[in-house]
């Protein structure tokens, strides 16, 4: 009972719990977006790229930065993976 009377407290203070927190993420706007969100643009960056010059984890980090989404190299190479992207070299088309 202690516990649901804490949680309660903490969504009515606005109190984000570790869970939901790690769901979303910051843009450069201040506002939060979603894995999802995120993974769906990190798609939309590899889709538009040359194939002949893909991009690395830091260049996509970078390029979402660029459309307001801000992460990490590693959140890129997290999310590249989870989505069954290959790195760069071996996205590479000669």
């Amino acid at each position: 009972v202690a516990r649901r009377t804490v949680q309660k407290y903490r969504e009515e203070l606005g109190i984000l719990s570790s869970r939901q927190r790690k769901k979303t993420l910051a843009t450069t706007q201040g506002d939060s977006v979603s894995a999802e969100q995120v993974k769906a643009a990190l798609k939309d960056v590899i889709n538009k790229e040359n194939p002949a010059k893909p991009l690395s984890d830091q260049a996509v980090s970078v390029s979402l930065k660029n459309r307001g989404i801000v992460v990490a190299r590693r959140t890129v190479q997290k999310y590249r993976e989870e989505l069954g992207i290959l790195s760069s070299c071996q996205r590479k088309k000669t």
